[in-house]
Protein backbone atom coordinates (compact mmCIF):
# COMPACT_ATOMS: atom_id res chain seq x y z
CA UNK A 1 0.00 0.00 0.00
CA UNK A 2 1.38 3.37 -0.87
CA UNK A 3 0.74 6.48 0.30
CA UNK A 4 -2.08 7.26 -2.40
CA UNK A 5 -4.05 4.13 -0.40
CA UNK A 6 -3.34 5.42 3.08
CA UNK A 7 -4.94 9.07 2.28
CA UNK A 8 -7.55 7.39 0.09
CA UNK A 9 -8.51 5.83 3.51
CA UNK A 10 -7.68 8.73 5.21
CA UNK A 11 -10.15 11.16 3.66
CA UNK A 12 -12.92 8.65 2.35
CA UNK A 13 -11.84 9.34 -1.69
CA UNK A 14 -11.53 7.49 -4.58
CA UNK A 15 -7.93 6.13 -5.56
CA UNK A 16 -8.02 8.12 -8.61
CA UNK A 17 -9.55 11.54 -7.22
CA UNK A 18 -6.19 11.33 -4.17
CA UNK A 19 -3.87 10.87 -7.25
CA UNK A 20 -5.59 13.65 -9.18
CA UNK A 21 -5.38 15.89 -6.67
CA UNK A 22 -1.93 15.56 -5.50
CA UNK A 23 -1.25 16.02 -8.76
CA UNK A 24 -2.50 19.36 -9.52
CA UNK A 25 -1.52 20.46 -6.03
CA UNK A 26 2.13 19.42 -7.02
CA UNK A 27 1.93 21.65 -10.23
CA UNK A 28 1.58 24.25 -7.98
CA UNK A 29 -2.44 24.88 -8.73
CA UNK A 30 -4.67 26.96 -6.13
CA UNK A 31 -7.30 25.09 -4.10
CA UNK A 32 -10.20 27.75 -6.03
CA UNK A 33 -8.76 26.16 -9.50
CA UNK A 34 -7.95 22.62 -8.03
CA UNK A 35 -12.14 21.89 -6.51
CA UNK A 36 -13.45 23.72 -10.18
CA UNK A 37 -11.49 21.41 -12.12
CA UNK A 38 -12.53 18.60 -9.64
CA UNK A 39 -16.23 19.50 -9.67
CA UNK A 40 -16.51 19.82 -13.71
CA UNK A 41 -14.21 16.70 -14.36
CA UNK A 42 -15.72 14.16 -11.97
CA UNK A 43 -18.83 15.91 -9.93
CA UNK A 44 -18.62 16.84 -6.40
CA UNK A 45 -15.61 16.74 -3.81
CA UNK A 46 -15.63 18.64 -0.77
CA UNK A 47 -13.45 21.75 -0.64
CA UNK A 48 -12.88 21.62 2.46
CA UNK A 49 -11.27 17.91 2.13
CA UNK A 50 -8.65 19.26 -0.81
CA UNK A 51 -8.16 22.38 0.90
CA UNK A 52 -6.86 20.37 4.01
CA UNK A 53 -4.88 18.16 1.80
CA UNK A 54 -3.14 20.25 0.54
CA UNK A 55 -2.45 22.84 3.25
CA UNK A 56 -0.89 19.54 5.19
CA UNK A 57 1.37 18.45 2.07
CA UNK A 58 2.07 22.46 1.77
CA UNK A 59 2.98 22.90 5.64
CA UNK A 60 5.05 19.97 5.95
CA UNK A 61 6.75 20.28 2.62
CA UNK A 62 7.86 23.74 3.08
CA UNK A 63 8.56 23.25 6.53
CA UNK A 64 11.76 20.23 5.54
CA UNK A 65 13.03 22.23 2.59
CA UNK A 66 13.61 24.80 5.05
CA UNK A 67 16.06 22.42 7.27
CA UNK A 68 19.93 22.77 6.60
CA UNK A 69 21.67 19.39 6.16
CA UNK A 70 22.93 19.37 9.05
CA UNK A 71 22.83 15.76 11.44
CA UNK A 72 20.29 15.77 13.74
CA UNK A 73 17.31 13.99 15.04
CA UNK A 74 13.79 14.57 14.00
CA UNK A 75 10.61 13.74 15.64
CA UNK A 76 7.28 13.38 14.30
CA UNK A 77 3.78 14.38 15.46
CA UNK A 78 0.20 13.38 15.23
CA UNK A 79 -3.23 15.69 14.87
CA UNK A 80 -3.16 15.57 18.84
CA UNK A 81 0.67 15.97 19.50
CA UNK A 82 1.66 12.82 20.55
CA UNK A 83 4.83 11.42 19.11
CA UNK A 84 4.70 8.95 16.68
CA UNK A 85 8.58 8.54 15.10
CA UNK A 86 11.59 9.22 16.54
CA UNK A 87 14.37 9.12 13.43
CA UNK A 88 18.00 10.51 13.27
CA UNK A 89 20.07 12.05 10.13
CA UNK A 90 23.12 13.07 9.05
CA UNK A 91 20.70 15.38 7.13
CA UNK A 92 17.75 16.50 8.14
CA UNK A 93 16.84 18.57 4.71
CA UNK A 94 17.49 15.59 2.59
CA UNK A 95 15.73 12.67 5.42
CA UNK A 96 13.09 14.42 6.05
CA UNK A 97 12.49 15.72 2.88
CA UNK A 98 11.42 12.16 1.71
CA UNK A 99 8.70 11.88 3.66
CA UNK A 100 6.52 14.24 2.49
CA UNK A 101 6.87 13.57 -1.45
CA UNK A 102 4.82 10.70 -2.92
CA UNK A 103 7.01 7.80 -3.97
CA UNK A 104 5.44 4.20 -4.89
CA UNK A 105 8.30 2.43 -3.47
CA UNK A 106 7.50 3.29 0.11
CA UNK A 107 6.96 0.74 2.65
CA UNK A 108 3.83 -0.13 4.25
CA UNK A 109 4.95 1.45 8.02
CA UNK A 110 6.20 4.30 6.41
CA UNK A 111 3.06 5.03 4.46
CA UNK A 112 1.15 4.03 7.35
CA UNK A 113 3.10 6.92 9.56
CA UNK A 114 2.98 9.86 6.98
CA UNK A 115 -0.38 9.73 6.90
CA UNK A 116 -0.74 10.21 10.40
CA UNK A 117 1.76 13.31 10.55
CA UNK A 118 0.75 16.31 11.66
CA UNK A 119 3.89 18.17 12.22
CA UNK A 120 7.14 17.65 13.19
CA UNK A 121 10.22 18.73 15.51
CA UNK A 122 13.91 18.99 14.65
CA UNK A 123 16.96 18.68 16.90
CA UNK A 124 20.28 19.67 15.09
CA UNK A 125 23.37 17.87 15.95
CA UNK A 126 27.19 18.55 15.53
CA UNK A 127 27.97 14.95 14.89
CA UNK A 128 26.04 11.64 13.43
CA UNK A 129 27.40 10.18 16.50
CA UNK A 130 25.32 12.89 18.90
CA UNK A 131 22.34 12.74 16.90
CA UNK A 132 22.39 8.67 17.33
CA UNK A 133 23.13 9.32 20.96
CA UNK A 134 20.23 11.98 20.78
CA UNK A 135 17.86 9.66 19.01
CA UNK A 136 18.09 6.70 21.52
CA UNK A 137 17.47 9.15 24.51
CA UNK A 138 14.72 10.59 22.90
CA UNK A 139 13.22 6.80 22.45
CA UNK A 140 13.57 5.95 25.79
Amino acid sequence: MDIIQQLTTQFGLQTWQVENTVKLIDEGNTIPFIARYRKEAHGTLDDQVIRELSERLEYLRKKASKLPKTPGIYIMKDKGGKVIYVGKSRSLKDRVSQYFHLSSDANLKTVKMVSHIEDFETIFCDTEIEALTLENVKIK
